[in-house]
């Protein structure tokens, strides 16, 4: 991968990344509301499944991610045009959930 393709893959890791520890802030931050505000049936399912503990619900997200970044990483070295169409979707996302996380 050219120096160009590491610096910005940097860029979109460390947004993805930012974005994926600010929601893991909130989930901990309102953790006394979040089994009555929670739209994401399997988060429900696994707080439900800790006993009303957001630790399960907050390490599968942080695993997710970090497999994610992982597996794009992967892609990256492999096929450059695929890993960045990944990539910048998977920015997408993450830029739509802070949006909607914020404002809605």
């Amino acid at each position: 991968m050219s120096k160009i393709n590491n610096f910005f893959f940097w860029i979109v890791f460390t947004i993805i990344l930012g974005i994926s520890a600010f929601d893991l802030y909130l989930i901990i931050h309102f953790q006394h509301v979040l089994f009555a505000t929670e739209s994401n049936a399997i988060g429900l399912f696994l707080i439900e499944m800790d006993s009303g503990s957001v630790a399960l619900f907050s390490a599968v997200k942080m695993f997710g991610t970090c497999l994610s970044l992982m597996l794009w990483k992967k892609l990256l070295l492999k096929n450059l045009m695929q890993g960045w169409i990944v990539g910048c979707s998977l920015l997408v996302f993450q830029i739509c959930l802070v949006c909607w996380l914020l404002f809605a």
